[in-house]
């Protein structure tokens, strides 16, 4: 028996119904959705991308500190030496806490870059917040630090310690070492709150959701306070986690860190 055969619909001159396509008016509400739902989706997305960088940030901390660590284990229990803020600490503000390198000579390491210097932590990156929104980020010293012959500032505040204070086990364990910069406002790496390398080599989360830490700080270089930040009292303030509201306020915490605090 011959097999019958059914054309298909759209050949043999049989021709198929159109769908009808997008009206103009369709693709400007499709738009409208995406952009509400982008809009809706930003701050989470934004809030969900910063805690990856504070992660990472909290990594190059916990790196630093294993470097510190080794140099300790290295020079008699003795952190390093700040040698500028040793010499200038009563006539310099707190941002040259951050100096790394004093851009003289090319050996000129020092603070942070004494770790460099000493070959215990010498990839620069772990110097830089990714978080960073300030003036030294850092793909601007990244050629420096090849070959030192100019200032380079990292983002991480080094606490300046006397040279009787430096020894690690004189030290509460909740002296902080290392935080976030505290140069400026923007050298606040991550605005509410701040990760902190204490004493005993943990690194913690200092909230500061309200910003009333951030807004002791100048806004900028140029900010008649900059020359006023008294570094060790904010540090102090950071060893307490606790936010001062006055001047008085810092005042009375300047005198932790030859207190309760020095002393474990």
């Amino acid at each position: 028996m011959a097999q019958r055969i059914t054309p298909h619909p759209g050949f043999n001159g049989r021709r198929t119904a159109q769908r009808a396509g997008f009206t103009l008016l369709d693709v400007l509400v499709v738009i409208v959705v995406i952009a509400l739902l982008m809009g809706l989706l930003a701050p989470s997305l934004s809030r969900v991308t910063e805690s990856a960088r504070r992660v990472v940030c909290a990594s190059n901390m916990h790196q630093v500190g294993l470097g510190l660590a080794m140099w300790v284990n290295d020079h008699d229990g003795s952190l390093p030496a700040v040698g500028f803020a040793d010499d200038n600490r009563t006539t310099e503000p707190a941002r040259l806490l951050q100096l790394a390198h004093l851009g003289e000579r090319e050996q000129d390491w020092d603070g942070l870059g004494m770790l460099v210097a000493a070959g215990y932590l010498t990839a620069p990156s772990l110097y830089y917040c990714p978080s960073h929104n300030g003036e030294n980020p850092f793909d601007r010293y990244e050629a420096d630090w090849k070959k030192p012959g100019k200032q380079i500032v990292v983002n991480y505040h080094y606490r300046w310690l006397s040279a009787n204070n430096r020894f690690i086990d004189s030290l509460h364990d909740d002296v902080t070492l290392v935080t976030d910069g505290i140069r400026t406002q923007a050298d606040y790496n991550h605005g509410s709150g701040a990760n902190m390398l204490k004493a005993d080599m943990r690194v913690v989360w200092f909230d500061d959701e309200e910003e009333r830490f951030a807004a002791l700080l100048p806004s900028s270089l140029t900010d008649a306070r900059a020359a006023d930040v008294r570094a060790g009292a904010l540090m102090s303030a950071l060893d307490i986690g606790s936010v001062p509201t006055s001047g008085d306020d810092l005042d009375k915490n300047t005198s932790l860190i030859n207190g309760s605090l020095a002393v474990r």
